[in-house]
């Protein structure tokens, strides 16, 4: 993992180096490593870990039936109420999806210790994936067509760094 980390820090330099007018590239890799790498990079670790916690297959199925669960209600459920469909998008991601990661680990750290940080990390990772892939397809089926909807996913670029 060392490695890792050091041949990130190393290409940083070179692209700062060799790139220093291309912020579209510095944008990219920022974007990657914040939303792709350093989740995968903490799941890695959780794998890699031998505790009694490492084995977690039946936490992260049961955190994908809850968001299933969970989109599927809420999206039926405001797609009733009476307010403009933006207000609708916004409600939905707001009463879906929490801000668990920055304050939800350390905050389950302190209170659980080791099995809360695991517990809230495979939260966070999962509810990432869930929010930016069928978060955003629920949201934009309030304003615009399902086929759209999906279209908008696609073309969405966090969707593509969950993968």
């Amino acid at each position: 993992m060392v490695y890792l980390i050091f041949a990130a820090f190393v290409i940083g330099i070179l692209l700062n180096y060799f790139y220093t007018k291309s912020d579209i590239i510095k944008n990219w890799v920022n974007t990657y490593l914040v939303w792709f790498g350093l989740p995968f990079y903490i799941l890695l670790s959780l794998i890699k870990k031998s505790t009694p916690y490492s084995k977690f297959g039946v936490l992260i199925l049961l955190l994908v039936l809850f968001f299933i669960f969970a989109n599927l209600l809420n999206f039926l459920i405001i797609k009733r109420i009476k307010m403009n469909n933006k207000k609708k998008a916004s409600l939905f991601l707001a009463s879906v999806y929490t801000n668990s990661g920055y304050l939800g680990i350390p905050l389950a750290g302190l209170f659980f210790h080791e099995i809360g940080v695991v517990i809230a990390a495979v939260y966070s990772i999962v509810s990432g994936l869930f929010h930016y892939s069928f978060g955003t397809y629920f949201s934009n089926a309030y304003s615009k067509g399902s086929k759209s909807s999906l279209r908008e996913m696609l073309k969405f670029p966090l969707f593509w760094s969950i993968l």
